[in-house]
């Protein structure tokens, strides 16, 4: 534990003095946390199993499977990791996210997001995720020989790493401390900008499983 004076000490003005100022953090807004008398509960092994148990478990899965499954088949679609997943993420929460992206690329004078870029970019990056191994490796030897032999499209490495590196969760009007100011923001004040995109991604999951709907989402 902590002991509250030494959390004083490291919030208090004095503990700032010789950092310069474009790499200190923000210091008004933050609040002292006690950390000595911090609750918790301790929870049988019997109790534990019975809330958690792998049996409910595997059956709260196979009735969101059966209610994907549903909800698919009466939109006469296949059932496929790929279905599944652009029903769940939906058009909004993918359109919200090429927009902002495309803010930050052309703001670094890169070419814009065209229509479909991005999922393709969205499959690169799962496509890449199956190589431990340098990102220029990667293509140069496992991910180009084998969408040769397999006859698809692979998005240039060049363009991939652009758009990587300008993924962006809310939009540029408003930001601060974020991209070219050197300065740090605590990150609540950043965090709740990801709100509306929260929603937009995680509405029709918790609507088609739960069947629940997110309060404070967009019509």
């Amino acid at each position: 534990m902590i002991p509250d004076r030494w959390c004083q000490i490291f919030l208090s003005p004095w503990s700032f003095r010789g950092i310069p100022v474009e790499i200190q953090a923000f210091r008004d807004g933050w609040e002292e946390v006690t950390v000595t008398n911090v609750a918790y509960e301790v929870v049988l092994e019997g109790d534990f199993l019975d809330s958690y148990a792998s049996d409910k478990m595997c059956s709260a899965y196979r009735e969101m499977g059966k209610k994907i499954s549903d909800t698919l088949t009466s939109r006469g679609k296949e059932v496929t990791n790929v279905t599944i997943l652009d029903h769940l993420l939906g058009d909004v929460a993918l359109s919200r996210i090429e927009d902002y992206t495309t803010q930050m690329l052309v703001k670094k004078n890169l070419p814009p997001l065209v229509p479909f870029e991005f999922k393709e970019f969205l499959l690169t990056r799962w496509f890449r995720s199956r190589f431990n191994v340098p990102t220029d490796v990667a293509f140069r030897e496992g991910m180009g020989a084998i969408s040769h032999s397999r006859n698809f499209n692979l998005m240039e490495e060049k363009r991939f790493l652009s758009i990587l590196c300008c993924i962006r969760g809310f939009a540029q009007n408003g930001r601060s401390g974020c991209d070219d100011e050197e300065v740090w923001m605590q990150q609540r004040r950043v965090l709740r900008n990801f709100h509306d995109l929260e929603i937009a991604v995680f509405s029709r999951s918790v609507e088609t499983l739960l069947e629940k709907c997110l309060i404070g989402r967009n019509p």
